[in-house]
């Protein structure tokens, strides 16, 4: 799954939670990409209690897809580039 950042994000608002374009699924903020996979291992606990393991394994894989999504939307807000926005946004509104 590739993400990528959607628009020019310029001020310190949406530099914080920018929208994140996710291809094969639409554009999403970046909290939502980070907080995807978290819901998801909440209900693997549910198709475990009720012994639906061709689903439970199913999830698992798509855990593992937003996960690396979330990963990718963390080092894309770490890179220098990014970093140097919100700096420049920081003094902006400061």
């Amino acid at each position: 799954m590739k993400v990528t950042l959607n628009g020019n994000p310029k001020t310190l608002k949406e530099l914080e939670d920018p929208e994140i374009l996710v291809s094969g699924f639409g554009v999403l903020l970046a909290s939502q990409v980070k907080a995807r996979p978290k819901k998801m291992i909440e209900k693997l606990n549910d198709y475990e209690r009720l012994g639906n393991w061709s689903t439970l394994a199913k999830e698992c894989e798509t855990v593992a897809i937003w996960a690396k999504a979330a990963e990718a939307v963390e080092s894309l807000m770490a890179s220098p580039q990014y970093k140097r926005k919100v700096t420049l946004a920081k003094k902006d509104n400061g």
